[in-house]
């Protein structure tokens, strides 16, 4: 089954999980449920799903392909279409999968195992939003892959649906939601643990080797997979922020740099 197929499915089951886990699971020490957060995130979620669920899918045909001109690309993104590597595809793709399996090594430690119910509705959320937030966008945009620009790829691979689903990284959003979410309940529940730095730097790695593949891959530019990076690492930082009982107040800076054409913002929590 065509994977996209397969994410349209869970959105609707994280839907259905996000409203059972809202009004069951109790409260914990480390983070608070409540209709003012969650209500929000469900609804999201569900408007995702009927956003995606209600677009149609675009196909390049035949003439678009022939038309299309690498010089038209701009120069940061231009390198994407001259990669075509197979191992590369298959790299990203066991990422994507076996990261599904990050937050569950919460579960070693014993405050995870307490917190067990409210984890694992955040995680219900980051994955709700991340999924759903890359196929609305996808479709919404349909940015050409670079493949469609290499003749190395064959023409049936061009004319799929997938090849305007370029923007963005879909890929590297979900590895990337995954890894800084399971960093961060980490930081959250171990606030004085000598390995935070090692586990944030696993988080900061591990997407960017994802997003890598997949422009060695030839099916994202640059400009994807940093949109991708972010996304998920927003989701995957804010959800357990939003939800936390502390006092410490969610900060967002932005510092101007040179002639102010350009920000750096940072998150402090």
């Amino acid at each position: 089954m065509e994977f996209y197929k397969i994410n349209r499915k869970l959105i609707i089951s994280f839907s259905i999980i996000l409203l059972y886990a809202s009004i069951s699971i109790g409260q914990s020490k480390m983070y608070n449920l409540s209709w003012n957060t969650d209500g929000y995130i469900l609804g999201a979620t569900m408007a995702f799903t009927a956003l995606e669920i209600s677009s149609e899918d675009k196909f390049l045909t035949l003439d678009e392909i022939q038309n299309l001109n690498r010089s038209s690309i701009n120069a940061f993104d231009q390198g994407a279409v001259f990669n075509n590597s197979v191992s590369a595809q298959r790299v990203s793709d066991h990422f994507r999968n076996l990261i599904n399996i990050a937050p569950f090594t919460l579960l070693i430690f014993e405050k995870g195992r307490k917190e067990a119910g409210v984890i694992g509705l955040m995680l219900a959320e980051t994955l709700a939003l991340t999924t759903g937030t890359t196929l609305v966008v996808k479709k919404m945009v349909r940015r050409i892959r670079p493949l469609a620009y290499n003749n190395k790829f064959s023409l049936e691979e061009k004319m799929k649906a997938g090849t305007t689903r370029s923007f963005f990284s879909g890929h590297t959003a979900h590895v990337s939601s995954l890894s800084f979410f399971t960093a961060k309940i980490i930081h959250d529940l171990y606030p004085n643990s000598k390995w935070r730095k090692v586990v944030w730097a696993s988080a900061i790695v591990i997407p960017a080797f994802a997003g890598y593949m997949r422009y060695k891959a030839g099916k994202h530019f640059p400009s994807d997979i940093l949109v991708g990076y972010g996304v998920g690492a927003v989701f995957g930082i804010l959800i357990p922020q939003f939800h936390k009982i502390s006092n410490d107040k969610l900060a967002i800076g932005a510092i101007p740099i040179s002639n102010g054409a350009m920000l750096n913002l940072s998150l402090k929590f």
